[in-house]
């Protein structure tokens, strides 16, 4: 921490707004090299109204490239897990953590311990269930995933999707000026994509769509990525001579809700590759999207359908690049009901705030 994927921006939003409902807040995290030198308030513009713990423990990821990423992780979560069983928290305390190793080690020194739940595993199970017999209860990220924790003998459980700084979405905004600054057309019609270039993501869907899109007065804007997805994806644009795409890499979070609001139409085109996707995922973008006022076209799965409906987005047969295109095509024909769309999604936002699921958290674990 901090760290450019989104798990990291929701645990810090969650820290602050755990603290803005007047519970004191402690994050405890391992101390490691970052190449991202800003501290955590600074990284994910949250108020400094939390403390951060670092727990000493050695760095097993600097020996990545001799064993593994996969021995390292492990080694690195053991060395992490070994510390904090040395912690000491004061009777009333509680505990919240997304490590089901971290929930196993704390209830046997019986303090109190949710777990912070966004899937449920593939693969071993048993274990996954073992370190988690003694949770105090199970905070789901989507009914998908409380679905799965019920199946498996959870019984105590919360459904708490991820949620969005509404403040952040109230600010006023020059299209042009936002524009000109990142080079964006200002004679074309914007569909942005923000996020991780995942696979399942749907980022194929998009790219795909870049070639067979008729309208020459449509681009498709990527927001984010890592290095490496970005050159991949870029060769393939090149490839392709595709002159309607554009990727700005990594923004800053305090410049996301910019330039959301510069485009025409927001995506979120995941695909059905895996039950992360289906059932158990919470996208922090969703919320974003329907903050922004900027109409939204998703994924027909179920893990969307739990927020998005087709009053309030539209919504289109996941890994269809068909209907995909025909969704484009309905969107910039019918401009008035793009704008209803919109309008809705803003109010049905409102119940979806990070401190609202602050609170509905705190009265759970109470």
């Amino acid at each position: 921490m901090p760290t450019e994927k989104a798990h990291g921006f929701q645990i810090a939003k969650m820290c602050e707004s755990f603290a803005l409902q007047g519970e004191i807040v402690e994050l405890i995290i391992p101390r490691r090299d970052n190449f991202i030198k800003e501290d955590i308030f600074d990284y994910y513009n949250v108020e400094k109204n939390f403390e951060i713990k670092h727990l000493d423990s050695f760095d097993f990821f600097k020996l990545e490239k001799f064993i593994g990423s996969k021995l390292a992780f492990y080694l690195q979560s053991l060395a992490f897990k070994f510390k904090v069983g040395k912690l000491k928290v004061e009777s009333n305390g509680v505990v919240m953590t997304r490590n089901p190793e971290i929930v196993r080690v704390l209830k046997k020194k019986k303090i109190k311990v949710f777990y912070d739940a966004h899937r449920w595993p593939e693969t071993k199970r048993q274990i996954f269930k073992h370190m988690l017999k003694n949770v105090d209860g199970v905070i789901c990220n989507s009914i998908g995933t409380a679905q799965a924790f019920k199946g498996n003998g959870f019984v105590n459980i919360l459904v708490a999707p991820n949620g969005v700084d509404l403040k952040e979405y109230k600010k006023d905004v020059d299209k042009t000026e936002i524009k000109n600054k990142y080079k964006l057309p200002l004679d074309k019609k914007i569909l942005m994509y923000v996020g991780h270039l995942y696979d399942w993501k749907g980022v194929d869907t998009v790219m795909e769509a870049a070639k067979e899109v008729e309208n020459k007065d449509l681009v498709f804007v990527f927001v984010g990525g890592t290095k490496k997805d970005i050159e991949n994806y870029k060769s393939i644009s090149k490839e392709n001579n595709l002159e309607n795409v554009i990727f700005l890499g990594h923004v800053k979070k305090t410049e996301i809700a910019f330039l959301q609001k510069t485009a025409d139409v927001l995506l979120l085109p995941n695909k059905p590759i895996n039950r992360e996707s289906e059932k158990y995922t919470s996208p922090i973008k969703m919320f974003e999207y329907m903050a922004s006022g900027v109409v939204v076209l998703a994924s027909n799965l179920s893990s969307i359908r739990e927020v998005l409906n087709k009053k309030n987005a539209i919504l289109f047969q996941a890994d269809n690049l068909k209907d995909f295109l025909d969704k484009i095509n309905i969107i910039f024909s019918n401009n008035e009901k793009a704008k209803e769309l919109s309008k809705q999604a803003l109010i049905d936002v409102r119940k979806y705030s990070w401190e609202e699921r602050a609170k509905k958290i705190i009265n759970f674990v109470n």
